[in-house]
């Protein structure tokens, strides 16, 4: 399991993490192995979901170059990708105006982060094994294509609790 991207407050999400691929600290490629002859074997790979920003949310992570070599006929093998970020910004109505700038938040209708894919995935040694690959969906829009003035009032229309 690769870890979540870190959330932004004024900026983009982090990306999440990803499993496998390119990289490592001599940027060759490498593999990840799974290998598993027990009779319920089970095996999980999971990638982090990109982090919330601003501006705009953080990508989720990818798995790639994976191979799973769970030789069971009752045995289980979990691949997801990670879910993009969410961008929580809202665009002014007029952005010449101060009000509407000063009740945008992050002043932009940012996009979602994309989400993680599957890339290069390989079960080999038995055909019987059960195999679920599971992408990354993108990341929520939360106020996309609102404007500042109905945040505006939405905030106002909440109660206050005390």
């Amino acid at each position: 399991m690769a870890g979540k991207g870190g959330a932004s407050a004024g900026g983009t999400g982090g990306a999440g993490g990803s499993i496998g691929g390119t990289g490592g600290f001599s940027s060759s490629a490498f593999n990840i192995n799974l290998t598993s002859v027990n009779a319920t074997s089970q095996d999980v790979v999971v990638a982090g979901a990109g982090g919330a920003g601003l501006s705009a949310g953080g990508s989720g992570g990818n798995v790639t170059n994976v191979t799973a070599d769970a030789g069971s006929t009752s045995g289980k093998v979990l691949v997801v990708a990670g879910d993009g970020g969410s961008s929580s910004n809202v665009a002014p109505v007029n952005p010449k105006n101060p009000m509407d700038v000063a009740f945008a938040i992050g002043g932009v209708n940012g996009p979602g982060g994309q989400g993680g894919s599957i890339n290069t995935f390989a079960q080999s040694l038995s055909v019987n094994t059960h195999v679920d690959l599971i992408a990354g969906n993108g990341g929520a829009t939360l106020n996309h294509s609102a404007r500042g003035d109905e945040f505006q009032h939405q905030q106002e229309d909440r109660p206050i609790c005390g």
